[in-house]
C-alpha cells in the first residue's frame, strides 16, 4: 500500500493507502475516489477534510494517546459518499471538536468514532454536524460511542444543526463500562476476567474498520 507523507494542504485523487502527518494542521482535498489510513502517536493533529464534487472518500485513523485537544472538520461539495472512522485511546485528558459540513445536495455522510479509555483520562467530546437550507437528498450520520475505564471520566455533547427537510440525520452516543453478562459468558468459556475485558474492548475499537490488514496493525497499540 502506498504511504505519503502530508505538510499542511495536499490535493489527494483516487488515492489509496497511508499517510503520515508532519505539521500541526492539514488540509486535505480529497477528488474521485479514495481510501485514506493514518496512525496517530501522540500530538492529535487539526485536520480539515474537503470532500470535492463527486467524490467518495474512506478515512480510517487510529490515534494513540492523543494530547490536549484535536479537531477534526468535514466539508462536503455536492454528490459525495464520505465515510469517517476513528479508533481514540486515551490515557490522559484529551479535548475532541468534532464538525461535519453538508452545504450541498446529494450528499451521504458518516462518522463513526469509537473511544478508550484508560486510567484516570478525562475526556470530552463535541461532535456536531450542520445541514444548510435548501439542500436536498442529504443523509448525515454521527456515531460516537465510549467505552471507559471505572476511573475516568467521559463526556460527550452531540449537536445537529438542520435547516433542510429532505435529509435524514441520526446522531447516536453511548458510554458504557464492562458488561457483566459479557463477562460471565467468557467466563464459562475458559477465559479469565483480565483477557476478557482486553477481548470486548479491543472488539469495540476494532468493530468499525474492516480493513483487515489495518486493524492487524491497531492490535499491536492494544
Amino acid at each position: 500500500m502506498n504511504k505519503l507523507v502530508i505538510d499542511k494542504e495536499i490535493l489527494l485523487k483516487d488515492f489509496i493507502g497511508t499517510i503520515e502527518v508532519t505539521s500541526d494542521e492539514v488540509i486535505l482535498n480529497i477528488e474521485g475516489n479514495c481510501k485514506i489510513n493514518e496512525i496517530v502517536l501522540g500530538n492529535h493533529k487539526r485536520l480539515i477534510i474537503n470532500v470535492l464534487k463527486n467524490s467518495k472518500l474512506e478515512y480510517n485513523r487510529f490515534s494513540l494517546s492523543p494530547s490536549d485537544e484535536g479537531y477534526l472538520e468535514i466539508n462536503h461539495e455536492e454528490n459525495v459518499i464520505s465515510l469517517f472512522n476513528e479508533g481514540i485511546l486515551c490515557d490522559k485528558d484529551y479535548k475532541m471538536d468534532l464538525n461535519v459540513y453538508e452545504k450541498y445536495s446529494h450528499i451521504n455522510s458518516k462518522v463513526l468514532i469509537r473511544i478508550l479509555t484508560l486510567d484516570n483520562a478525562s475526556v470530552l467530546v463535541n461532535a456536531s454536524g450542520y445541514v444548510f437550507k435548501d439542500t436536498l437528498e442529504n443523509e448525515i450520520t454521527e456515531d460516537v460511542r465510549a467505552f471507559n475505564s471505572e476511573s475516568s471520566k467521559i463526556s460527550i455533547l452531540p449537536n445537529l444543526i438542520v435547516d433542510s427537510n429532505d435529509v435524514v440525520a441520526n446522531h447516536n452516543v453511548t458510554i458504557s463500562n464492562v458488561n457483566e453478562e459479557e463477562l460471565f459468558y467468557l467466563d464459562s468459556k475458559g477465559i479469565n476476567e483480565s483477557d476478557a475485558i482486553k477481548l470486548l474492548r479491543n472488539g469495540f475499537m476494532l468493530s468499525i474498520f474492516s480493513d483487515e490488514e489495518f486493524k492487524e496493525t491497531i492490535k499491536k497499540y492494544l
